[in-house]
């Protein structure tokens, strides 16, 4: 511009140096956390009684959040007049197609099965609002048998059958860059008429949005039969579609004159506002952040093209236009974003600062720093990770503890962390079913239950002897037929077949198997025993303060053996340094002690046995290591008895109320993290 000044001289009243500062103009920097920040500052603008639409100019550094923006102008300013575009990318529409090419990418062949679609991928899409505008609850149906079977592939074909003829058009298989164009424009134009139908239950036009994806892929239309015997992957065409959502933008329709002028910063060329309130001027917005890569290589740029530099000064330019006239400039900018980004201010706002201000005496600024309270929340011990027991609270845990009975396991995470206990117990909330793709430790560990229990059964109430555990082991195979039949209840057979899921259901295996050869070398040791009981519920009540409560809970395993009545529990996890030996004090005041407390409680329940007893665990990967227990004595579960009346009486306290844990170990395992806000 200045060389152009200097080719082509412009009348005195119009040259840029007599613009800025000819007037008195007052520029105020405000910092607010997030979006919402802004937008009530916004509305705390808007709504001063000097307000004058006609006088305003508001424009939009980002475009993100534009539709929440909007939502918080006041009435009284009138319908917005929009003079900018809406980033397609932003729109549900954007979202869907996104979610569509996803699952096309992520399929596999099947051999003799075809092709087959990825689970994950299709799980999001099915959950997508408008494919329950298409199939209603359907798919919410099918999405819950699929995470119950951790079903990890399913073919097009199991998908019609299942959604009807109309999800051949959703789930066509598209192997090239012809079939991805024809499969997508057929389910885009089968979409429309319901998005038309339904438009008043968007926040945007969601078909204008498809309507401009759909005359985008009319354009590729002459082109596609030629790239496609070209050789032209499906991937590339993917990339045409998602580079085209990325930029493209669609026009806000509005009666022009009719109410405050909103608009990008593009657009305030011909802009003569007295009062200006720009949004989002933070760094990578204001000017933008470097844009995205480019097809043509960094040397035809460079020669023929406007780089970042050029772009930047271009903006600079327009933002030092747009306070030529204004009287009132608002630089409002966000101080850190609602999801942890952090953001800087813009550099204009710093220029202003340290050079225009002391340039130019009729320019002055100020700048705040402003936080949006904490929301209160309506009882105050909540604010203080605090749970009231109200009388439903109550009823329930009485109704539960005299029913039912508390587990040593709902004992245990009340110790841990009473909200948890709450959550579960209490609020009945359920851990989310998620889809697993690999066999966790909770399916191990009841596999490798199952397996010992299935193949021990026989011998309930018997002797067991080296002549039935060797005929046990006489079968190189075993138990594995057993883990497998147990694990294919939460895993497809195919699932089982490779990979790492075959190894660890191999390791499943391999643990129940060597605990039965340690069995077999303890038989041959010190001889048989009497086996009692697996798999069996124990209960026993306990006298507090407000009545019997009972504690009931499942034992692995009930043996007589060595002259003790041994207790066991089988752990298929790492050997715990703090398995307790005679220390009742910690057994409900430390969760690190949780194991020591589940064998103390099932021997607290067979406390009237006359013989010794020995509660304790098996470690099954370290079998070698024999039987880990605890001597119940009758002094030791006599105090185990006070400790458990102590703490059962806290518990239905209505004066304790649940609390988070201190610790937040805890947390980060607990499935309820997200429901009590840690």
């Amino acid at each position: 511009f200045r060389k152009y000044l200097n080719r082509w001289p412009v009348p005195e009243e119009f040259a840029p140096s007599k613009g800025i500062g000819s007037r008195n103009c007052e520029v105020e920097a405000i910092g607010i956390n997030g979006k919402s920040g802004q937008a009530a500052v916004l509305a705390d603008l808007l709504s001063e009684p000097d307000f004058s639409p006609a006088d305003t100019l508001l424009v939009m550094a980002d475009d993100k959040n534009l539709p929440f923006l909007l939502r918080q102008i006041p009435e009284a300013a009138g319908i917005p007049d929009l003079s900018m575009n809406f980033p397609l990318r932003d729109s549900l529409s954007s979202d869907f197609i996104h979610l569509w090419l996803r699952l096309q990418q992520e399929t596999r062949e099947g051999g003799s099965k075809g092709i087959q679609f990825y689970t994950r991928p299709l799980l999001r899409l099915i959950s997508h609002p408008f494919f329950k505008m298409y199939f209603g609850d359907l798919g919410e149906k099918e999405a819950a048998g699929w995470r119950s079977r951790n079903l990890l592939f399913i073919s097009p074909d199991e998908l019609i059958r299942r959604f009807g003829a109309d999800a051949a058009l959703w789930f066509r298989p598209c192997t090239d860059a012809l079939s991805l164009h024809e499969g997508m424009s057929d389910l885009l134009k089968s979409l429309m008429p319901r998005l038309e139908k339904e438009e008043a239950k968007w926040d945007l036009p969601e078909s204008a949005c498809m309507a401009q994806v759909l005359q985008f892929l009319d354009s590729l239309a002459p082109w596609m039969q030629q790239l496609s015997g070209a050789g032209v992957s499906a991937a590339a065409c993917m990339a045409w579609i998602r580079d085209f959502i990325q930029s493209a933008r669609l026009p806000y329709e509005s009666e022009a004159g009719k109410g405050l002028q909103v608009c990008g910063l593009y657009e305030t060329r011909l802009s003569h506002a007295r009062r200006v309130i720009v949004i989002g001027a933070a760094e990578g917005m204001l000017p933008a952040a470097k844009g995205a890569n480019s097809y043509l290589p960094l040397e035809l740029r460079n020669a023929w093209l406007p780089g970042h530099r050029e772009k930047d000064a271009t903006v600079s330019y327009l933002f030092y236009r747009m306070l030529h006239q204004a009287e009132q400039v608002y630089l409002l900018y966000p101080t850190g974003g609602e999801g942890g980004e952090k953001n800087e201010k813009s550099r204009f706002i710093l220029q202003i600062r340290e050079e225009l201000c002391k340039q130019r005496s009729a320019i002055s600024f100020r700048e705040r720093l402003l936080a949006l309270p904490l929301p209160v929340r309506s009882v105050q011990e909540q604010s203080e990770d605090r749970l009231p027991k109200n009388q439903m609270i109550m009823d329930r845990l009485l109704e539960l503890g005299k029913g039912k009975g508390f587990s040593p396991s709902a004992l245990n995470s009340a110790v841990a962390c009473s909200m948890q206990f709450y959550l579960h117990y209490i609020a009945r909330l359920r851990e989310s079913d998620e889809l697993e793709e690999v066999v966790g430790s909770d399916v191990m560990g009841t596999a490798v239950h199952y397996a010992l229990e299935e193949a021990y059964k026989p011998m309930i109430g018997q002797e067991v002897n080296e002549a039935e555990l060797s005929k046990m082991l006489e079968d190189p195979d075993f138990p594995l037929p057993l883990i497998k039949k147990c694990m294919s209840e939460s895993f497809t057979e195919e699932a089982l077949e490779s990979g790492q899921n075959y190894l660890l259901m191999k390791l499943s295996a391999k643990m129940a198997r060597r605990f039965v050869e340690a069995d077999l070398e303890a038989v041959q040791t010190s001889g048989p025993y009497l086996l009692r009981m697996l798999e069996q519920r124990l209960e026993r009540e306990v006298e507090t303060r407000f009545g019997k409560i009972r504690i009931s809970g499942i034992t692995d395993r009930v043996e007589f053996r060595e002259g003790q009545l041994r207790i066991a529990d089988y752990k298929t996890g790492k050997m715990s340094s703090k398995f307790a030996k005679e220390k009742s004090e910690l057994y409900f005041s430390d969760p690190g002690y949780a194991k020591a407390t589940q064998v103390a409680a099932y021997a607290w329940m067979l406390g009237d046995s006359k013989e010794e007893i020995n509660s304790g665990i098996y470690w099954l990967r370290h079998p070698e290591k024999g039987f880990d227990g605890i001597a119940m004595s009758k002094e030791a579960i006599a105090a185990f008895d006070l400790e458990l009346v102590k703490f059962c009486n806290d518990l239905l306290d209505p004066e304790i109320p649940f609390t988070k844990t201190e610790d937040r170990n805890i947390c980060q395992w607990c499935a309820f993290r997200d429901w009590c806000g840690r």
